[in-house]
């Protein structure tokens, strides 16, 4: 299903799809950006173009330069676009498996809440709880449960 963008959010789309074109040294990705900057002006980026536009917008939104640019009304718009890709949509599938996860430890006290590093740019969080063990990953391309474990 194609996504609509609106105006001043199309308008900044079509921007950015047109600065990474105009640097791209393969012709395919110059032409690929270039159709998702013609798409964006004309206010619907479609199906087949969607990977690239969720590619896009992951590079622009992580790295700030959406927020630094357009502002925060602006980044909140284009994170609402980015989650109606398929790389937003993997990562919104990635938010709800956790949240269930999370749902095993609602209600029972908290015994302990422990952060380490992983690697550069990750974390693993432990969180346990009336006799549960929930371990979550965190980094760059969102969260994932681990393990949850039980105290038998």
């Amino acid at each position: 299903m194609p996504v609509h963008l609106p105006g001043e959010t199309a308008a900044i789309v079509r921007q950015e799809a047109a600065a990474f074109a105009a640097q791209a040294a393969s012709p395919a990705v110059r032409e690929a950006f270039d159709r998702l900057a013609a798409a964006a002006a004309e206010g619907s980026v479609p199906d087949d173009l969607l990977a690239l536009l969720g590619q896009l917008l992951q590079l622009t939104l992580t790295s700030g330069r959406i927020a630094a640019r357009y502002g925060p009304r602006e980044e909140q718009a284009l994170g609402e676009v980015y989650r109606r890709t398929p790389p937003g949509r993997e990562l919104e599938g990635h938010v709800a498996a956790v949240n269930a996860a999370l749902a095993a430890l609602e209600g029972l006290p908290l015994e302990s809440l422990r952060l380490a590093a992983a690697g550069p740019g990750r974390f693993r969080l432990a969180v346990e709880a009336g006799g549960r063990r929930l371990v979550l990953d965190l980094g760059p391309t969102g969260a994932t449960a681990r393990s949850l474990e039980l105290a038998i």
